[in-house]
């Protein structure tokens, strides 16, 4: 260790106390001093690395008008802000609606969501989505009815309509339980996959739902599990 470190680390004196002692001490006290600096600087790297490397909470609050909310932070949406922009973008592995596994994400098609669910909170507009239906998407609808999965129903939005191209997913008779727009099929030169959307009302807001069509087979669990997790934020 140089005299300069042993005067900045123990003080001016340290560096001449050498000439007093004898050798096999003086060497003795170099270790020893040695040591005590490497500690020092040690534990200075541990003190700066857990400085600069805060730990991600594990709720992330959120205010959406007048609620606030508690949110898992691994369940928000990457890059997402809860509560900026009045919304709270949520990102769900399924079948479990937990966190989303992101090195099995990346292994998805680009432009496919794959088995992520993307839910958005939003506060509530307009008519309740249970109602629209019968509405708003019965004058547009083609009137055969075919069966879908899992149950449900599904009808074709007509040609020409503002939801052209699109099929409309509902539990029988009246789609109170749930509806869901989805894309028949990919749009040319369109490298993003066909997605369903989903709305429900929960209190005072209003829950978007994103899923591939494939996953429609599981919608009395996007019913069932999801709005009640969103409920559970709530504070």
């Amino acid at each position: 260790m140089s005299a300069a470190l042993r005067s900045t680390v123990f003080g001016q004196r340290a560096a001449f106390a050498q000439d007093a002692v004898p050798a096999p001490e003086r060497r003795a006290g170099l270790i020893a001093c040695a040591m005590m600096a490497a500690g020092m600087l040690t534990g200075g790297s541990i003190w700066f690395m857990t400085r600069s490397s805060p730990a991600v909470p594990p709720v992330t609050a959120a205010t959406l008008g007048a609620t606030h909310f508690a949110v898992p932070t691994a369940l928000l949406r990457p890059g997402s802000v809860p509560g900026r922009n009045g919304r709270i973008d949520l990102a769900l592995a399924w079948p479990d609606l937990g966190p989303v596994d992101v090195a099995r994400a990346a292994k998805d098609a680009p432009g496919r969501l794959g088995d992520t669910v993307l839910v958005t909170v939003l506060p509530a507009e307009g008519p309740a989505p249970h109602t629209r239906l019968a509405s708003l998407y019965s004058r547009f609808l083609e009137s055969t009815v075919k069966p879908g999965p899992a149950g449900l129903m599904v009808r074709r939005f007509r040609a020409g309509s503002p939801y052209e191209g699109e099929d409309v997913l509902f539990s029988p008779p009246d789609g109170v339980a749930f509806t869901a727009r989805c894309e028949a099929r990919p749009k040319p030169g369109d490298v993003l996959q066909p997605v369903c959307i989903a709305e429900f009302r929960k209190g005072a807001h209003d829950v978007q739902v994103r899923f591939e069509p494939r996953l429609a087979d599981g919608w009395e669990r996007i019913a069932d599990v999801l709005l009640p997790l969103v409920a559970g934020m709530v504070r």
